[in-house]
């Protein structure tokens, strides 16, 4: 059975009881003479195979129950949560160079991380080795709910990775049947990694409460996201706008110019040496970036131009979904500080007042921690 969400609203006691919700029937308390007495929150349940799984959020406490079902529809009368307030959600951000995980608690704080390069994966099957490389994380810590954040496009219903240009091998549906087959009883939860970050955001750093802002992630290549009065914008078929797809530039679309070969090409012209995708003649990106911190011309031009190309390119995002606030993440973030000026130069020659009064473009808060974050947000917030 694909793994399929569905939604509905339980009793879930107050925060001065903390007792068992001990039901015969969820139905009974929702809609029953207990209404009164008790708080009603929106929860969620997960079937898949032979099991469901529900999670209960309630301010920062957490209810979760595994149950067996011959009979998925019948579930819902043997729900039993028991509050859990050390409950803890594994994230992962899969990059096209490395992929990061952490311990992810209900306050958003990362207690424990991991990291592995994409290169030691692809050493032999690649599924393989990712399944061996969870599995001690899973069963040491008694992990039951895993988000993953990938860079590609996810079916709505999170049961097939439809493109991943940087990571072919997760393509497909095997992949994620791999992993629910490999660690029956825990629920996993794909997104792509731009919608994950914009999660992650929008639960764990959204100090003004912002209901619409738009996330943009700078890397190996360029994700983007909506969050649309206060819900993820995932278009129709669960996934929303990909800026980094578009064909902006004749015949280059947006991340050939503005993503980390992009910024080698770039750098090639400037600095006088042959490109070579990922490094230039040993140099990467991280290599520029330290460059230009040290005051560096050729390198701060190098981000100046990106910024040029970036702006253009923004321009666009801002125009389709009227939004006053970008975030920016992704492994290059930290060099937007070198391409903000160029960036503002080409939106206030683009667009009108209108839209670049009160826009706000900034590095998300959550640093190099937001692809992780975002991850474990996918069990709370898709």
């Amino acid at each position: 059975m694909n793994l399929v969400q569905l939604s509905f609203f339980c009793a879930f006691p107050s925060k001065e009881k903390h007792e068992e919700i001990n039901t015969k029937s969820i139905s009974e308390l929702a809609h029953g003479p207990f209404r009164m007495p008790y708080l009603f929150r929106h929860i969620k349940i997960y079937y898949n195979r032979n099991y469901c799984q529900v999670f209960v959020k309630e301010n920062n406490y957490l209810a979760t129950c595994l149950i067996s079902v011959a009979a998925p529809e019948c579930a819902l009368l043997y729900a039993e949560p028991r509050i859990n307030l050390n409950f803890m959600v594994l994230g992962i951000d899969i990059g096209g160079t490395a992929i990061k995980a952490g311990l992810v608690n209900a306050n958003g704080s990362i207690t424990a991380k991991l990291q592995i390069e994409v290169t030691e994966l692809r050493k032999g099957n690649f599924i393989a080795n990712f399944t061996n490389w969870l599995k001690p994380v899973i069963s040491e810590n008694g992990i039951t709910a895993v988000g993953v954040g990938v860079p590609g496009l996810v079916s709505a219903n999170s049961d097939v990775i439809s493109v991943a240009p940087n990571i072919p091998e997760i393509e497909g549906g095997n992949f994620i049947e791999t992993l629910q087959y490999s660690f029956p009883g825990v629920t996993f939860r794909f997104a792509n990694d731009a919608n994950a970050a914009a999660c992650g955001t929008y639960l764990f750093c959204n100090e003004k409460k912002l209901q619409t802002f738009g996330y943009i992630t700078l890397g190996t290549g360029i994700g983007s996201a909506v969050i649309l009065n206060g819900k993820l914008y995932t278009g129709q078929n669960g996934n929303g706008p990909e800026l980094g797809m578009l064909q902006v530039f004749g015949d280059k679309i947006v991340e050939d110019v503005c993503a980390r070969d992009g910024i080698i090409r770039i750098a090639s012209e400037i600095y006088g040496q042959k490109s070579n995708e990922s490094t230039l003649g040993g140099l990467s990106t991280f290599d520029i970036y330290n460059a230009a911190q040290t005051g560096d011309s050729r390198a701060i031009e190098v981000f100046n131009q990106t910024g040029l190309l970036l702006g253009e390119s923004l321009c666009l995002f801002i125009q389709l979904f009227d939004i006053s606030t970008i975030y920016i993440g992704g492994g290059i973030a930290p060099a937007y500080e070198f391409m903000e000026k160029s960036v503002n130069e080409v939106i206030h020659a683009r667009l009108s007042a209108y839209y670049f009064d009160n826009l706000s473009i900034k590095p998300t808060s959550l640093g190099n921690d937001a692809g992780i974050l975002g991850a474990a947000a996918l069990i709370d917030t898709i």
